[in-house]
């Protein structure tokens, strides 16, 4: 298991404001590992905060997502295969599912029969999965009043931000927001 270590720097926040940041950034990052399912069961969240920095802290961060196997369901089978040929509704599933038509499987429900195909998705590495999905949950944090700080950019944030920290272990995570990418 891995630690995660997010930081943000920032011009002077206002006061009133901390508190409240720095309990929702830690919520935010909590909820985006728990959701990718990135997050041990003894996983531990520690936040700090001051006037010119919000951060959070994860141990028991996995390294990858578990490899996912699924089962998805397709277009009725009559719909999809006529005289045993497939139709262009049974290549559409397939390119859909990433697998070959001749992979197609039959399925039988209640509803009657349909096209099946079972698919294995590769786990994303915590790092590539944090640099992709981090950013908008920060865009997302609440905020009294916020300004846009770039001009023609849509961030809008409480303050500039002046510079990032984002390590998994001592890895650097290239989180990028606000026109700055996260360092060391």
């Amino acid at each position: 298991m891995a630690e995660f270590l997010f930081e943000i720097g920032l011009e002077e926040i206002p006061a009133r404001m901390i508190a409240s940041a720095e309990q929702e950034l830690a919520a935010r990052v909590k909820g985006l590992l728990l959701t990718e399912k990135l997050l041990g069961a003894d996983a531990v969240v520690r936040s700090y905060a001051t006037p010119r920095r919000l951060a959070v802290a994860l141990s028991g961060v996995l390294d990858r997502q578990q490899d996912v196997t699924e089962q998805l369901t397709g277009p009725a089978w009559k719909v999809a295969f006529k005289d045993d040929q497939p139709t262009p509704a049974a290549h559409a599933f397939a390119r859909k599912a990433g697998v070959p038509v001749e992979a197609l499987a039959k399925q039988t429900t209640p509803k009657g029969e349909y096209v099946s195909a079972t698919v294995t998705r590769a786990g994303r590495s915590a790092a590539e999965m944090l640099a992709e999905k981090l950013p908008p949950e920060l865009g997302k944090i609440y905020w009294a009043k916020n300004i846009y700080w770039r001009p023609g950019k849509p961030e809008r944030f409480v303050r500039p931000v002046r510079w990032m920290v984002a390590l998994v272990d001592s890895a650097v995570v290239p989180v990028e927001f606000g026109g700055k990418v996260a360092s060391t």
